[in-house]
């Protein structure tokens, strides 16, 4: 996992911040340096695409537990899809 994104789901997706989805995380992270952006990016796509991210990986990461690795990624993708592919809306994890 690159350290870009390590640090980005350390601070935007944490326990605190994850469930607060009025803060524009979009706009956040696109106010970034193009090449932080594109490393935030690339790791998303492999991490979604090789399922590299374990439930224990993010629960360390984020203090946030997911009930099984499907929630996890459905989730990720919602987060991919807000920052990249034009979902309006910011997910917030399940509850």
């Amino acid at each position: 996992m690159s350290r870009e994104f390590e640090n980005f789901v350390q601070i935007y997706l944490d326990l605190e911040c994850a469930y607060d989805t009025k803060e524009g995380l979009h706009d956040t992270l696109h106010s970034f340096k193009p090449s932080y952006v594109e490393a935030v990016r690339k790791e998303m796509e492999a991490v979604l695409g090789e399922r590299s991210m374990s439930l224990s990986d993010y629960e360390g990461l984020t203090s946030i537990e997911f009930e099984d690795e499907d929630s996890l990624y459905e989730y990720l993708d919602g987060i991919y899809r807000h920052l990249f592919g034009g979902l309006s809306h910011q997910p917030a994890p399940p509850v």
